[in-house]
């Protein structure tokens, strides 16, 4: 029991901080109400009542804050400041004094002390004690005693409200700073992740470039059929693990806001070779699938100014991702203009995204689980196409049915001049 209540205030962290900012609240209160009572004699009751309380509430200062007796503190605080409050009800006139305002500020404080059943359990005695006290004064008005005045009621309410607003104050003020630091810590932290990821991606980029190059010059070069399965199976590990890496440098651009776009001229059916000829003689070594892939004839002038390398990522993103899950039929990209938008679309016949998984397809680290088999991946794909699309102005959706396929679909403005900066 001792070991219990006498945790360490450093792990307990924000109840800790809190406790001792009421108690400190809490001598603040009754020092005030003291020196107003001494000041306007409303009687001795009441100044033994405040002097009583301002100084319970400097042991629980003591007990808390030097004692380090954190939980037990905490157990007696709860329980005294409820007895402490129907105690001023009964003097204080009830509720034609302050302590309506009193009885706000310690509930609203609570919800910070107390969690689970033990705030639910606080709560149904709060109002019980509270209906209780309602029908005493109803019922029995003559208990609480009458003002002998209007000008000592006036003089005891405000001195209740100008305790409540120190009181609720230093709790929103210490609660805003709370939170402004975690906010300032977090954005920190995320700063610093995002440094560190480009700095490690451009770090371990650069020696598997080197890798792949000097992969290429040794299957160039050996003969033994056995020899050359070992380069292509270390080939293709490079690439898959070289394709991780710039994802993972694109998230750290694009949450850092470090991505930045370089409009061309671009020539859609010249995109669409492009595209067609690293699927068909480059991904189809790494994503086996024996369906047919193809694109639809697009006039030989549609150009427009957009990010070349963007959206080719884009589309190829897309489109290796229904190759992954698509293992016979066909899967087809296109695209058409609408208005001042040019959309495009891909599709596929293959075993389509589940309903409840629907909702989670463009979060990042979700990755959809094929129902016959295992698909390689990080979950972030997807993510950083919805991103890059938005970054170009755009938005994407799409349409699946399970065991028919997928429908994706994305538009970006069709610009026919270069944008101004």
């Amino acid at each position: 029991l001792y070991i219990k209540l006498t945790d360490d205030p450093e792990k307990i962290g924000f109840d800790y901080h809190l406790i001792i900012l009421s108690c400190i609240f809490a001598i603040l209160a009754f020092a005030v109400g003291l020196v107003i009572n001494i000041i306007l004699p409303f009687g001795t009751h009441i100044i033994v009542s405040t002097s009583a309380g301002l100084i319970f509430y400097s042991i629980l200062y003591y007990l808390a804050r030097f004692r380090r007796k954190y939980l037990l503190t905490k157990i007696i605080y709860i329980l005294t400041l409820s007895i402490f409050l129907d105690i001023l009800w009964l003097t204080n006139f009830g509720s034609r004094g302050p302590i309506m305002f009193i009885y706000i500020v310690v509930y609203t404080g609570f919800l910070f002390y107390l969690n689970g059943k033990q705030l639910v359990i606080y709560t149904i005695f709060f109002f019980i004690n509270t209906l209780g006290m309602f029908l005493i004064e109803y019922y029995s008005p003559g208990i609480l005693g009458e003002y002998p005045d209007e000008h000592t009621r006036v003089v005891d309410v405000y001195s209740g409200l100008i305790i409540y607003l120190m009181i609720a104050s230093g709790l929103m003020l210490y609660i805003k700073r709370g939170f402004i630091r975690e906010r300032d810590k977090a954005m920190h932290s995320e700063k610093l992740m995002s440094a560190f990821l480009a700095n490690m991606s451009h770090e371990i980029r650069t020696p598997l470039n080197s890798i792949q190059g000097f992969i290429q010059l040794l299957d160039k070069r050996v003969t033994d059929e056995k020899l050359k399965n070992y380069i292509r199976t270390i080939d293709q590990n490079s690439q898959h693990l070289l394709q991780i890496i710039s994802d993972l440098l694109d998230i750290s651009s694009l949450e850092a806001g470090e991505l930045r776009l370089t409009y061309t001229n671009v020539v859609v059916k010249e995109l669409f070779e492009d595209i067609h000829f690293m699927l068909t003689r480059h991904y189809s070594q790494f994503i086996h699938t024996w369906a047919e892939i193809s694109y639809q004839l697009v006039p030989e002038d549609l150009t427009f100014f957009s990010d070349y390398t963007r959206l080719k990522q884009i589309l190829l993103n897309l489109l290796t991702n229904a190759m992954k899950y698509t293992d016979k039929g066909e899967i087809k990209y296109y695209c058409q203009l609408e208005g001042r938008n040019i959309r495009f679309s891909v599709t596929d016949t293959g075993e389509g995204i589940d309903r409840d998984f629907q909702k989670e397809v463009f979060n990042r680290f979700r990755k959809k689980e094929g129902r016959k088999k295992t698909y390689s991946g990080t979950g972030i794909g997807l993510s950083i196409t919805k991103d890059l699309v938005e970054l170009l102005g755009g938005s994407i959706w799409f349409h699946s049915e399970i065991n028919k396929g997928t429908e994706f679909y994305f538009t970006i403005p069709f610009l026919t001049a270069m944008p101004k900066n």
